[in-house]
């Protein structure tokens, strides 16, 4: 009986622990559904993390491409500026010559004004003294037609005339 007792317990404990063992296969079962599902969600948060991740690369990518874009630009009006800047410059030296040139031209033309009134004031004392000179021309034809008529007078009272009766004509 002993025998018997001691299967009795052992019975009693292998019912015990297969209890015991149906619950923790139970548990065990439950915590691997858990573990399941846990799996899916995090599987889940891994492909959306990843997701959000490739959006966030396209993004950064795109952010970097645009500041490249951006810097090349930049760079693009820098040149544009400094050539610009460069025509400027050769401009306000062409503009600086061109004022030289066109004091100096200023220059030349008041002397050249000067010189015109020079000669016009000259040109009005030929022109006073081209009248003076028929003026006198006049006066001096009018004293040589003055003179020849009173040569002709003196010579006429000098000689007189032979008169028209025949008296003192010579020949007769």
């Amino acid at each position: 009986m002993a025998e018997l007792l001691y299967n009795k317990q052992a019975l009693a404990e292998a019912r015990l622990e297969n209890a015991a063992m149906v619950k923790d296969v139970g548990w065990l079962s439950a915590a691997e559904v858990e573990s399941a599902a846990l799996r899916r969600g995090l599987k889940q948060q891994v492909e959306d993390l990843q997701a959000e991740l490739a959006q966030e690369r396209k993004a950064h990518q795109l952010a970097v491409k645009q500041y490249v874009d951006a810097l090349d630009a930049r760079s693009a009006m820098q040149v544009q500026l400094q050539a610009i800047q460069q025509q400027l410059d050769a401009l306000r030296a062409d503009y600086g010559a061109l004022q030289q040139q066109r004091e100096a031209l200023q220059g030349h033309y008041d002397v050249l004004i000067g010189q015109c009134t020079v000669v016009r004031d000259i040109f009005s004392k030929v022109d006073q003294a081209l009248t003076l000179d028929q003026d006198l021309a006049g006066q001096l034809q009018q004293l040589e037609q003055q003179q020849q008529q009173q040569q002709q007078q003196q010579h006429q009272q000098q000689h007189p005339a032979p008169s028209s009766s025949g008296v003192n004509s010579p020949g007769s």
